[in-house]
């Protein structure tokens, strides 16, 4: 039960980083605020419709990130080498997913920056779900951190283009 609310509270902390929901620098919000200025404001297409649908995603698609994470620590630490390698199908299925989802909805909008940012973000969570240094590599609760950093950097471009949205 420990384990699962610590991977709760990781999880949750990068769900606000790679949804876009902070700045990591004044000039970027700036950045953000003036192609948000110029993107249709509101609108169904506008950037910040899309930004709150991508973030909307990232958050639904979080919980399935977080199970798999667990369910690979999990069969880690027990030894379970089916249970190790079940969860690791379903954790590069699940990030994979998340870019697929992240794309699709940069897609209906209007704004080419946060088309482009989601695109690279799902091409780089694609790579990572492949990475042979990705998942092999988280066996215990200390692994999470490094796996929640890899997932933050692969949606770095999204966060960019989404932030102040």
């Amino acid at each position: 039960m420990r384990r699962m609310i610590a991977i709760s509270v990781v999880l949750a902390a990068a769900v606000a980083g790679m949804a876009g929901c902070t700045s990591s620098s004044k000039s970027s919000s700036t950045t953000a605020a003036a192609k948000h200025a110029t993107s249709g404001g509101t609108g169904s297409g506008s950037s910040s419709s899309v930004c709150s649908d991508i973030r909307g995603a990232v958050t639904s698609d979080m919980a399935p990130i977080g199970k798999a994470l667990g369910s690979l620590v999990g069969s880690s630490v027990s030894g379970s080498a089916s249970g190790k390698a079940k969860a690791r199908t379903e954790l590069a299925a699940a990030v994979k997913k998340l870019g697929a989802d992240v794309q699709a909805k940069a897609e209906a909008g209007d704004d080419q920056a946060v088309k482009d940012g989601a695109k690279k973000a799902a091409a780089n969570l694609d790579a990572l779900a492949t990475d042979p240094t990705f998942l092999p590599h988280i066996k215990s609760m200390g692994d999470i951190a490094t796996a929640t950093t890899k997932l933050q950097t692969a949606t770095a471009p999204l966060t960019s283009a989404c932030s102040g949205s």
